[in-house]
């Protein structure tokens, strides 16, 4: 009976010591991977747009002044292709003008470099139109 007590405090000891020993990195490994959700370690070579401005003003009912704040996007981030979907849904949706969406696709279609932006965008523009 003491022999089995005494590997019971023996055993006990031992997880103790490992607990010790592994537990700070266990820990340390553990934190960084649940952080990286929450602060991932991903950098960009460049800033990034910035959408909220033109967003709010949307929002807002400031249509033409979403729409400046559009164009300045896609001037500054010339690859961009979310500022031409939003200034065709702005000028099909709000402003009623086809003629102006109209300008803004072709104007997308001629700057976008890859093939499947602009085909997204000719997707996009199809989409809002209804066609």
């Amino acid at each position: 009976m003491i022999a089995a007590f005494a590997l019971i405090l023996l055993i006990m000891a031992g997880i103790i010591v490992i607990s010790i020993l592994l537990g700070p990195p266990t820990a340390r490994y553990l934190g960084q991977r649940a952080g990286r959700l929450y602060f991932p370690d991903e950098k960009f070579s460049e800033p990034q747009p910035m959408y909220g401005i033109p967003e709010s003003k949307r929002a807002a009912g400031l249509h033409e002044e979403a729409i400046a704040g559009y164009e300045e996007i896609a001037q500054d981030y010339p690859s961009e292709l979310r500022p031409y979907i939003e200034m065709i849904d702005i000028s099909l949706t709000e402003l009623r003008d086809s003629n102006r969406a109209d300008e803004i696709y072709q104007h997308g279609i001629s700057l976008l470099e890859r093939e499947d932006d602009r085909k997204h965008l000719a997707n996009a523009y199809r989409a809002i139109r209804g066609d």
